[in-house]
C-alpha cells in the first residue's frame, strides 16, 4: 500500500491551510492562534492535554507574497519551521516515494543566508516574540529548516510545514491526511477551498466572513460539547462571542487569535481523546457532516435544480417534455 504520508514528508497529525499567501487570507492571524495554541499544549498555559501528547503541527500549501513574513513570524514566536517546498513524490518499482529531499535541505539553507543582519520582530495576536542577536538567529533558522526525518512534532513546541505551491491533483494528498482545514480570511467571496476539504470529510474551521460561512457551515443548535475543566471553562467564556461551534466545525470573528486558538484545541483534544481512548468523537461526526453538507453542492445536484429551474419557469411541471 502506497504510504503518501512518509512519500511527502507529512506529520502523524496536522491542520490544513491551502491557498494563496496574500493580506486578505489572514494567516498571520492563524500563526499566531496556533502558537498560543502549542504553548498551552505544552503546559506554558491552561491547555495542557492529559498524556502529554506533541501539538498536532501546521500546514501551509500555497505560496505568495507574505510566504517569507509568515515563516519569520513562526521563528520568531518559538515555532520549527519545516521547509518542503521542494519534496516531490514519484513513482518506483516499489510505488510512490519521497524525491529530492537532499535539495530540499540545501535550498532550505540558502534561504537563512543573511538572515544574520536582521532580527525577528514581534508577531501579532498579542504573542511575545523571541528576540534574538544576527549570529543565533541565522543558527536557529538553520535549524528549524532542516527536513524532518523522524515525522514528528517536538514535545515542546509546534511544528509549521511550508509546501509551497502544489499541482491540483496533489491537493487531495493533502485534504486526505489533514485532522481539519481552516479558512481564517478576512473576506472571502465564497472559498472553494472549504467545498473541497468538506469533499474530503474533514472538519472546517472557517471565518465568519468568508461567503460561504453560513452555507457550508451550518449552525447546529449545539454550541457547547464537551466538558471544561474550571481553569478551560474561562478561555471557552472569553471566546465565546467570537467563536461559534456548528454541525461540521467552527466559525470565528477573523480579528481573534484567542477564538481561532480556542476552535484548533477543541480540534485536537477531541481527536486526542478518540485516538487514547477508542471512541468515536465530535471531530469524526464532524467531518461526516461536511461530506453530507457539501453533497448539495455537487455538480450533479446543481444539474438537477437547475433543471426544476427551468421547468417551473416554462409553466409545465415535471411533465413539460425535459
Amino acid at each position: 500500500m502506497t504510504d503518501y504520508r512518509k512519500a511527502y514528508g507529512l506529520p502523524e497529525r496536522y491542520f490544513l491551510s491551502l491557498g494563496r499567501m496574500v493580506e486578505k487570507k489572514n494567516l498571520a492571524t492563524l500563526v499566531a492562534a496556533y502558537a498560543r495554541y502549542t504553548q498551552r499544549v505544552a503546559g506554558d498555559g491552561r491547555w495542557k492535554i492529559e498524556d502529554g501528547g506533541a501539538p498536532v503541527a501546521l500546514v501551509f500549501v500555497g505560496s505568495g507574497e507574505l510566504e517569507g513574513a509568515l515563516r519569520e513570524q513562526a521563528r520568531g514566536l518559538g515555532l520549527k519551521v519545516i521547509d518542503r517546498t521542494e519534496w516531490r513524490a514519484g513513482q518506483s518499482s516499489h510505488g510512490l516515494t519521497q524525491i529530492d529531499a537532499d535539495k530540499s535541505e540545501r535550498l532550505a539553507a540558502d534561504r537563512t543566508e543573511g538572515i544574520a543582519d536582521s532580527r525577528v520582530t514581534p508577531a501579532v495576536g498579542g504573542l511575545s516574540a523571541e528576540t534574538t542577536d544576527g549570529g543565533d538567529a541565522a543558527a536557529t533558522a538553520a535549524e528549524n529548516c532542516k527536513p524532518n526525518t523522524e515525522n514528528s512534532v517536538e514535545k515542546d513546541r509546534g511544528a509549521v510545514y511550508f509546501y509551497g505551491f502544489r499541482q491540483i491533483e496533489e491537493n487531495a494528498v493533502f485534504y486526505a491526511l489533514a485532522e481539519a482545514f481552516v479558512l481564517p480570511s478576512l473576506y472571502e467571496e465564497w472559498g472553494l477551498v472549504v467545498n473541497e476539504a468538506m469533499a474530503a470529510g474533514l472538519p472546517v474551521i472557517v471565518s465568519r466572513t468568508a461567503g460561504c460561512a453560513e452555507d457550508l457551515v451550518p449552525s447546529s443548535g449545539n454550541m457547547e460539547r464537551g466538558a471544561w475543566s474550571m481553569e478551560q471553562e474561562a478561555d471557552v467564556r472569553a471566546a465565546r462571542p467570537y467563536l461559534e461551534q456548528r454541525s461540521n466545525g467552527f466559525a470565528f470573528d477573523p480579528a481573534s487569535s484567542d477564538a481561532l486558538s480556542e476552535a484548533l484545541r477543541r480540534i485536537a483534544d477531541q481527536k486526542t481523546k478518540r485516538l487514547r481512548d477508542e471512541e468515536t468523537d465530535g471531530v469524526t461526526e464532524m467531518g461526516q457532516r461536511s461530506r453530507e453538507i457539501v453533497a448539495k453542492f455537487s455538480c450533479d445536484n446543481f444539474a438537477r435544480q437547475a433543471m426544476r429551474a427551468a421547468r417551473a419557469t416554462r409553466g409545465g411541471g415535471c411533465e413539460s417534455g425535459w
